[in-house]
């Protein structure tokens, strides 16, 4: 089997309003996006590298950075640079972060390392942030689910013993633009009234079991 070719061909730095933002970028950074991730910057600065394609100029990754970096007035910013020709580099731009959300999720480690940032004086500041980010992780939804579900069932430990989420949980992902996003938000907010339900997992599936006549 041949082995991989490094695309990599050099690293630097940047001032951000030199970098060409990608005109097929797909992403849309959100500004709860950029304030979470401006706050993690704040902590522990440049941990990785925007990645500008040299034959284009183009970003191909780092987009969110760079914005944050540009609003800041940053003097400059670390790059790496590949050297790949346009076909491969939307298929970088396609593929990159995807590829990384198909990763499943261990509860019980993503837990643990919320637990231990909380109780980090270190991380006194950041405490709100990452309590806003455990709400929005399938961890932190998949307990609620099952923490209601537990109401309605009898539990081997009996009234208050814990349900303990599942050790994977799979994420899926919706791309919508901030007009759908609105809609969407209203539309689960409104059919959660309907059926009960008190979060967008249980409310979509909730949903979806309806339309399929499985009601």
């Amino acid at each position: 089997m041949p082995e991989f070719k490094n695309a990599i061909v050099s690293h630097g730095e940047e001032s951000p309003d030199q970098l060409l933002a990608h005109p097929d970028n797909w992403r849309i950074h959100s500004q709860i996006q950029q304030e979470t991730l401006e706050k993690v910057m704040d902590e522990v600065g440049w941990v990785d590298e925007v990645i500008v394609n040299q034959r284009t100029g183009r970003v191909v990754n780092g987009h969110c950075r760079v914005a944050i970096a540009l609003r800041r007035g940053e003097q400059s910013v670390p790059v790496r640079y590949i050297n790949v020709d346009e076909e491969r580099e939307k298929l970088i731009l396609r593929t990159f972060d995807t590829i990384t959300e198909l990763a499943d999720f261990d509860a019980v480690k993503f837990q643990r390392l919320h637990e231990e940032l909380r109780a980090m004086p270190s991380m006194a500041d950041l405490g709100p942030t990452l309590d806003e980010l455990w709400q929005l992780s399938p961890l932190a939804m998949e307990k609620k689910r099952s923490s209601n579900i537990g109401e309605h069932q009898d539990g081997d430990g009996g009234e208050g013993s814990e349900h303990v989420a599942p050790a994977a949980v799979r994420v899926f992902t919706l791309f919508l633009d901030d007009a759908k996003l609105a809609e969407f938000r209203t539309l689960v907010e409104r059919l959660a009234g309907e059926f009960g339900t008190d979060n967008p997992t249980d409310t979509v599936m909730e949903a979806l079991r309806r339309c399929g006549g499985d009601d």
